[in-house]
C-alpha cells in the first residue's frame, strides 16, 4: 500500500514461496514511486525464498 498515491497492490498465488510474487511487488512499488526499477528484485527475493525448496530431512531418512 501507498496510502498518499491510494494505490495498492496484491499478488496471489497458490505456488509454494519462490520470491516472485515479492518481486512482483517491490517491482511495482519502484515504478510507482520512483518510475522505474531500484534494484533487480527478481535476483534478490528468489536467494532470501530459497530454503523453502530444500527438501526437509525426515526421521524415515536416518538409517
Amino acid at each position: 500500500m501507498i496510502p498518499d498515491l491510494n494505490v495498492g497492490i496484491v499478488v496471489l498465488t497458490n505456488g509454494a514461496p519462490s520470491g516472485v510474487p515479492e518481486a512482483i511487488v517491490s517491482e511495482f512499488v519502484d515504478l510507482v514511486q520512483f518510475g522505474e526499477e531500484t534494484r533487480p528484485w527478481l535476483d534478490l527475493w528468489p536467494v532470501i525464498f530459497e530454503h523453502f525448496s530444500k527438501r526437509a530431512i525426515l526421521p524415515s531418512d536416518a538409517s
